[in-house]
C-alpha cells in the first residue's frame, strides 16, 4: 500500500463569473472539455447537481487506455463550492484510491478564484509514485477549464 500523500491545494484565477465557473462542474458536457490533464481527454461525464448526485468521468490515454473517476457530490453551494467524494479506478476496474476533493469558487473583479483542496485514501491497488503528478494534473486541468470559461 501507498503511503498517504499531503493534502493538494491548488488555486487559480478564472476569468469568468463564478456561476459559469460552477457550470462547468456541474454538467457533463463542460466536465468532457476540461477534466483530464492534456494529453488524455474526458470523452464521457455523468453529473447530476445535488446533494447525493453521481459525478464521473472517463478518461482516456493517449494509448486508448482509459480510467474511471467515480463517486458522489456530498455538499452544493450554488456558485460558491462543490464537495466531492470520488474514487479512480484503474483501466481493469479496479479501485486505486479515493479522493476527497472540494472546489471553491470566490468572486473576484474581472473573474474568480478557484480554489481545489483534495485529499487522499490510497487502496491495497494503488501503484507507488501515483500521486508525485497530482499537482502538474491538476495544473494542467485547471488551465483547460480556464480556457473553457473564457470561451462562454
Amino acid at each position: 500500500m501507498t503511503d498517504t500523500p499531503p493534502v493538494l491545494k491548488i488555486s487559480r484565477p478564472m476569468p469568468a463569473t463564478a456561476a459559469r465557473v460552477f457550470a462547468a462542474w456541474t454538467t457533463a458536457e463542460d466536465l468532457r472539455g476540461w477534466f483530464a490533464p492534456f494529453p488524455f481527454t474526458a470523452p464521457e461525464a455523468v453529473v447530476e447537481p445535488k446533494v447525493g448526485g453521481r459525478f464521473e468521468v472517463c478518461m482516456a490515454g493517449p494509448d486508448g487506455s482509459r480510467m474511471w473517476t467515480r463517486g458522489t457530490i456530498t455538499a452544493l453551494e450554488p456558485d460558491a463550492a462543490i464537495s466531492l467524494d470520488l474514487g479512480a479506478h484503474g483501466p481493469d476496474g479496479t479501485r486505486l484510491f479515493g479522493a476527497a476533493t472540494e472546489a471553491r469558487i470566490t468572486a473576484q473583479p474581472m473573474g474568480c478564484l478557484l480554489s481545489v483542496t483534495q485529499s487522499y485514501t490510497p487502496g491495497p491497488a494503488c501503484p507507488p509514485g501515483v500521486f508525485a503528478g497530482a499537482e502538474m494534473g491538476w495544473t494542467a486541468a485547471l488551465m483547460q477549464l480556464a480556457t473553457l470559461v473564457m470561451r462562454g
